[in-house]
This record gives C-alpha cells, structure tokens and sequence, in this order.
C-alpha cells in the first residue's frame, strides 16, 4: 500500500509542477506555452473558467502530493475525508471567483481573462443582484470563512480573542505612551 502511494505522489508531483508551470507561462496573446500545446490548452481552460482562481488547481495537486507521500492510509471514514476536502475546495474556488470578480469587474488578468473566470461572473453577478455589492461581500467571506473552519482547525473564535487581546495591548500601551508624553508636556 505504501509504494502505491508513493507512485501516486509521484503522479500528482508531476500535475502539480505541470499545471503550475503551464499557469505561470500562460497568456492569452501567445500561443507559447512551458508545457507546449497541452500546457497552453490546460491553462487557457483553467482561466476561462476561474481566472486568478486557477491556482488553487496546482495548490490542491500540491497539498494532494504532500498526504500521498506520507503515506495517509485510508481507513473507515477517511474517504468521507477525501470527499469533504474536495467539496470545500469547490466551495472555495466558486466563492474565490465570484469575490474577484466583484472586487475587480473591470480587470483583465492572464493575457485578457476575467479576473473570476467565466464563473466567477456569473456567480458574482447573481450574488450582488440578491444580496448587492456589499451584501455579496458579507455572504461570500461568511461562507469562505465557515469552509475554512470545517475544512481546518482554524477558530475564528479564537483568532477573534487574539485579536481582541493584541488589541487591548496595544491599546494599554497607546494610552502608557500618551500618559508619558503628557507628563512630559506639562514638565516642559
């Protein structure tokens, strides 16, 4: 079971270098492309449809590349695993685009692509028509944010206490400051 892994890490090393290096060469005005004819095909599908959000393809075939080669074994329940990550990064890559699009609809990325993709247009277009512009913001980054949770061991209840408590610090430090410069006004 391990070597098959291993020739499986291979594998996915070898999509992640490629889909990576056929992004990274990408432009919509050439037809050159690292990975040649397959690379510039590949890359000007992922663009289309997902515009910057086409990295999350090399990323996943890279954090893929990292389980495959330590080995996880799947035992009972871990392909319920597999399955809620691939379904989180669908979430992620959907929202990814619809955000982009959003925050930058008149831009063009890759030689001419929509910044979110084909899909992120239409995606982004459909939240801010139900929700407007920045109700689409607030959907989109909840949703984002509820998918990293479930997807990580990420807290936004802790990270919001450490945020709260580097506030406060800062904020005790801030008035001890203007305490002493005060000090030092009335003694001048």
């Amino acid at each position: 079971q391990g070597r098959r892994h291993e020739v499986l890490g291979l594998f996915a090393l070898a999509g992640t270098i490629l889909t990576g290096l056929a992004l990274f060469s990408y432009d919509a005005r050439e037809v050159d492309n690292a990975i040649g004819f397959v690379g510039q095909s590949i890359a000007s599908v992922l663009a289309a449809g997902f515009g910057v959000a086409a990295w999350f393809v090399p990323l996943e075939l890279a954090l893929l590349t990292v389980r495959l080669f330590r080995r996880s074994r799947s035992g009972p329940g871990r392909a319920s695993w597999g399955l809620a990550r691939l379904a989180s990064t669908v979430v992620v890559v959907l929202v990814g685009c619809a955000m982009v699009h959003l925050a930058m609809p008149a831009e063009e990325v890759m030689g001419g692509h929509l910044p979110g993709g084909l899909l992120g247009e239409v995606l982004g277009e459909l939240m801010r028509s139900l929700f407007g512009l920045v109700g689409a913001f607030v959907v989109g980054l909840t949703m984002l944010l509820v998918t990293l949770v479930l997807r990580t061991s990420l807290s936004v209840v802790g990270v919001g206490r450490q945020v709260a408590g580097a506030a406060w610090r800062g904020g005790e430090k801030a008035k001890e400051g203007l305490g002493q410069v005060a000090s030092a006004l009335r003694e001048a």
